[in-house]
């Protein structure tokens, strides 16, 4: 385990102090590159504008003009937690204004990934205008079709675009050309809610008479989105989130926080990421997304709690079908000299294609590899993977040298640095296998196969305290801006381990005990001197008691630290 501690800009600290924030926050802050007090205030008026974002006004006079003409529109997301969301928010606000539109969202067993040919052929009579939202940067395909069809194209994405673009259509994309840098983060929701602010902004000075309606009213289904595809928390992602959980209004979130027990008034970052966000993206994932939408969209509290229900069934089968998939692979993995490889590229027939993603992103996370999972497809001669890559080492990237080095190993593939899907010929994975393992070698990453655990400060005793630990948490945690890692010294009074996974223990700071669960460590700590633990530290959601997540324990002296 390498442990770094977070370096702290003395500057930026200083800066905060005098601002009169307390010394732990300015030292988390300012470790975090918040330059100043004001980058913590999260007012919606801080956003970004948005006609910093390109073509989102040729977007808008095109959106403008089929709404006045009660032309057919149709939406078209992705089939995960972020392209739901974007449908959702297009649907209601585009509906407030009184759009002609409707969706059509893709089971992905059905009709892959993207706008296709397929798509098109079954959308309503008369559809005149096509928004994807969360996809459509790479469906050449699809876009050339609905052109000879005379439908109208728009692109809302925020995946990185091939050196190849779409013609004949509208993109609006903030990784595309010339965009202003600091919103190139937003998620496909966020790119979606910028759109929809422009268009609503606009017909309000283009029409005087028009009824502005209050857009942030669904920054809930858009700070879910966002946390939901783990796109940078930039600051104007933070404001998005922080203004979303504030303020939660949708009817099926509301009903899903009672079922978990969640507090409406204390929801956080971490509520939204383990909790909220699987369960959206678990319909897409084993069945047919659209159920997720329906729990979105629908306003009738009797059938929400059948929603409810059957949604939280698909994800029970989802875990399961998970469970089983790790199983087979750290089977392979405990066969093999993990500590030799500069990734990880597996494929199983057997694999569930829905779930391989999940294990990608958790095999990368155990061991800071760059990892592929591969299961087949309908066509004999491909498979299909889902890629997730650890800090520096830019994914896509590698798949368009490996694509430009030889044209016939994939087939197809998109994402962004750190996520990726393609496919490939089935007959060139050990030539895949050898090419993406040689471009890894070159990056000279001394960090690769090593466990890392970045570390804040102490964390003072004075600070195990209820109201410190509620402010903690209610503050704008995620990728790129990450949750807080304390340590301090212990004596452990008590351990057990549960389920055979976990290792709950007692431990003791002063004369306090408190409740501490190390997560996937099922082995006892023999430990008799004092322990240096690392932590996150929180409140329990069913005794209101202090508890803390152990994330590495280490037996040290104190004056060695």
């Amino acid at each position: 385990m390498y442990i770094f501690k977070k370096k702290i800009n003395k500057k930026y600290k200083k800066k905060l102090l005098f601002s009169k924030l307390d010394k732990i926050f300015s030292n988390i802050y300012s470790s975090r590159k918040v330059s100043s007090i004001s980058k913590i205030n999260y007012n919606f008026k801080n956003l970004i504008k948005t006609k910093n974002l390109l073509n989102i006004e040729k977007a808008t006079k095109v959106i403008i003009k089929y709404i006045f003409n009660k032309k057919k529109i149709c939406i078209i997301p992705d089939y995960d937690c972020d392209g739901i969301t974007s449908c959702v928010l297009a649907i209601k606000i585009l509906k407030k204004l009184g759009a002609n539109v409707y969706y059509f969202i893709p089971n992905r067993f059905k009709y892959g990934y993207g706008l296709s040919i397929k798509i098109i052929k079954k959308l309503k009579k008369n559809t005149k205008l096509i928004i994807t939202v969360d996809n459509g940067i790479s469906s050449f395909k699809g876009i050339k079709y609905a052109n000879k069809k005379n439908i109208k194209i728009i692109i809302t994405d925020h995946h990185l675009p091939n050196k190849k673009i779409p013609n004949n259509c509208i993109i609006v994309n903030p990784n595309f050309k010339k965009n202003n840098s600091k919103i190139k983060n937003l998620s496909g929701v966020g790119v979606t809610f910028y759109l929809l602010l422009h268009l609503n902004n606009k017909l309000k000075k283009k029409f005087l008479n028009f009824k502005k309606i209050k857009i942030k009213n669904f920054l809930d289904i858009v700070a879910i989105g966002t946390l939901a595809d783990i796109v940078k928390l930039d600051y104007n992602n933070r404001i998005l989130i922080y203004n979303g959980i504030r303020n939660i209004k949708n009817l099926g979130i509301l009903k899903l926080l009672k079922f978990l027990n969640k507090n409406k008034k204390n929801i956080n970052c971490n509520d939204i990421i383990f909790y909220i966000s699987p369960l959206i993206n678990s319909t897409g994932r084993i069945k047919d997304p659209y159920l997720s939408i329906k729990f979105l969209l629908t306003n009738n509290k009797k059938k929400l709690n059948n929603i409810i229900k059957s949604i939280i069934k698909i994800n029970n089968t989802r875990k399961k079908k998970e469970k089983s998939i790790l199983f087979i692979i750290n089977n392979y993995i405990n066969k093999i000299n993990i500590n030799r490889y500069y990734s990880l590229i597996i494929y199983n027939k057997k694999f569930h294609e829905g779930i391989i993603g999940i294990i990608s992103s958790k095999i990368k996370e155990k061991f800071n590899l760059p990892t592929i999972i591969f299961t087949k497809t309908k066509k004999k001669k491909f498979i299909k993977g889902s890629g997730r890559s650890i800090k520096n080492i830019n994914i896509k990237n590698i798949l368009e040298k490996i694509n430009k080095s030889n044209s016939k190993i994939i087939k197809k593939f998109g994402g962004h640095s750190m996520a990726i899907g393609l496919t490939i010929f089935k007959n060139k994975l050990n030539l895949f296998k050898k090419k993406f393992n040689n471009y890894i070698k070159k990056k000279n990453n001394k960090y690769i196969n090593k466990k890392i655990l970045k570390i804040d400060c102490y964390l003072n005793v004075k600070y195990f305290n209820k109201k410190f630990i509620i402010l903690l948490n209610k503050q704008i945690w995620g990728n790129n801006f990450s949750e807080p890692i304390f340590y301090n010294f212990f004596n452990i009074i008590k351990q057990k381990i549960i389920n055979k996974k976990h290792n709950f223990l007692l431990l003791k700071l002063k004369n306090n005990i408190y409740n501490s669960i190390w997560f996937n460590n099922n082995k006892i700590i023999n430990f008799n001197n004092k322990i240096l633990v690392f932590f996150k530290i929180y409140l329990n959601n069913f005794n209101n008691k202090i508890q803390l997540i152990l994330q590495y324990i280490k037996e040290i002296n104190y004056e060695n630290f």
